[in-house]
């Protein structure tokens, strides 16, 4: 009854590190956290979870507020429907990702979900 095609979930990756110390390397803590992200959708891949290609990465901005570029996109991809029923991002993200988790949670669209692999919201 369900097709492979209407089981397929777009997902986005979301990371940001607080300082720019060390993202001059080529391999960072955003690429670290990318590739966990990563890892954890492609074990979903039976469930139809998807990785989309465009990058939502703040390097260097504080993780005190809701106002960095690249969650920005995010959201507004979201809110335009060009992205993802489900986000995920790293637990290292927040010094209080309950928080965190649930602030963007609230700034999601229904029908979208968040996860990570810390928390499931």
């Amino acid at each position: 009854m369900t097709t492979d095609r209407a089981r397929r979930l777009r997902c986005a990756i979301y990371t940001r590190k607080s300082s720019e110390e060390g993202l001059e390397q080529a391999f960072n803590s955003l690429d670290a956290q990318r590739e966990a992200c990563e890892a954890y959708i492609k074990s979903q891949a039976g469930e139809g979870w998807h990785l989309i290609r465009t990058r939502y990465d703040d390097g260097g901005v504080s993780g005190g507020t809701l106002d960095r570029p690249a969650l920005q996109q995010l959201l507004a991809d979201i809110k335009a429907r060009r992205q993802c029923p489900r986000t995920a991002a790293n637990r290292t993200d927040s010094s209080n990702p309950t928080r965190f988790f649930c602030d963007i949670k609230d700034l999601l669209a229904e029908g979208r979900e968040l996860v990570s692999n810390l928390l499931r919201l």
